[in-house]
């Protein structure tokens, strides 16, 4: 198990200014990790670091005017590419959802290092800027309702088509909005877009799309949405030809039972995508909450747990608080934690609590962190 990380605008440092910036990832082939900050009020930079937090070479893109944020890290290992989206906050003036935030700009980097300047840098993977689909295409200001992909909750890869594929939410009309996915082919053309036209996920706003080797997407589901119980969370499937009416269907039906020692997702809730992350051996690994011995029923501690690719229960980590222990295996509340699985079962969350921001990797042969115990 390792820390990495500290506040401050350098090398290896983060400067998160709030939700707006937080932007995590993991390419499983070498686990080297990528973190999104802000280090000045209109840049915004996407760290490439070691898995034992060397830092690599980094990314930079302008984030100004109407463009508030960035929203996590998307990696393509094959085409040696990683993607961020920038978001807009569409104006008060506008006729169609204003104030929301809709996608704006989706950017295409190189993971290799090269050197510009003195300084290792992560090059633009089309053009000068990075842009691999921009305003032109993605419409973040349209006054057509059902145009702009709006209040985005995650990117991911296609690894069998290398499309990116968003996910956030689309105006239905009567200001209801609905789920929806859209893809972006690797050559910048916006794609297929999937919309949950049956209210499947009813009011709720699932988030973190991950697609498998086969090309199946999930995302996180939660209580009360797919026609599920209370109590229940979920992990749901959504159909890969976006063409297709088909509905969702339920990979994972969870149920903590009546003494919860872990439930997901966690609080604070994930943003950008960070709360469901899929490892190379077909892993599910999600941002949970976790009660940890010593502590009292209804305070858990920020963790993680994992499925195994059928959906059955393979086991937690992290969860644990200050005042139990060391504080290796500590995710703080200050922040909006999230998850990257690894390779070799090697499993990485981000913590964004502006005061003290870090990485902690979690794999086999850790320690510090607590364990699980039988009560009478």
């Amino acid at each position: 198990m390792a820390r990495f990380g500290s506040a401050g605008v350098g090398n290896g440092q983060f400067k998160e200014a709030g939700p707006e910036t937080v932007a995590f990832g993991v390419d499983p082939t070498d686990n080297s990790v990528y973190v999104g900050d802000k280090p000045s009020a209109h840049v915004a930079r996407i760290q490439k670091l070691s898995s034992s937090g060397t830092f690599l070479g980094a990314a930079t893109l302008e984030v100004k005017g109407e463009e508030t944020a960035i929203e996590g890290v998307a990696i393509d290992p094959s085409l040696h590419r990683f993607y961020v989206l920038v978001v807009q906050t569409r104006g008060s003036e506008n006729p169609v959802d204003p104030e929301l935030t809709a996608a704006a700009s989706l950017y295409a980097f190189s993971t290799e290092v090269t050197e510009k300047e003195g300084k290792k840098v992560l090059a633009p993977a089309v053009g000068e800027t990075g842009v691999l689909a921009g305003t032109t295409a993605l419409h973040p200001q349209s006054t057509t309702a059902g145009t702009s992909l709006l209040e985005p909750s995650g990117l991911t890869v296609d690894p069998t088509t290398h499309d990116i594929i968003l996910m956030g939410r689309q105006d239905q009309g009567e200001e209801v909005l609905a789920t929806a996915l859209e893809r972006i082919s690797s050559a910048g053309a916006v794609g297929a877009r999937w919309v949950d036209k049956a209210a499947f996920f009813e009011e709720e706003t699932p988030s973190s799309p991950v697609v498998t080797s086969e090309g199946k997407v999930y995302v996180i589901g939660g209580a009360l949405i797919g026609g599920g119980e209370f109590g229940v969370e979920q992990i749901d499937e959504i159909p890969k030809s976006f063409s297709s009416s088909e509905g969702p269907k339920a990979l994972i039906k969870y149920d903590a039972g009546a003494n919860e020692l872990v439930t997901f997702p966690g609080l604070p809730e994930p943003l950008e995508g960070g709360g469901l992350s899929l490892a190379p051996d077909g892993t599910l690994w999600v941002y949970s909450k976790i009660l940890t011995v010593g502590e009292t029923e209804n305070f858990k501690n920020p963790g993680a747990l994992s499925f195994t690719p059928a959906g059955a229960v393979r086991g937690w980590t992290g969860g644990q608080s200050l005042k139990l222990g060391t504080g290796k295996c500590t995710i703080s509340f200050f922040g909006h934690p999230m998850v990257a699985a690894g390779s070799g079962e090697q499993l990485f969350m981000f913590d964004s609590n502006p005061e003290s921001p870090h990485v902690v990797r979690f794999g086999p042969g850790g320690e510090g962190c607590p364990v699980g115990k039988a009560s009478p």
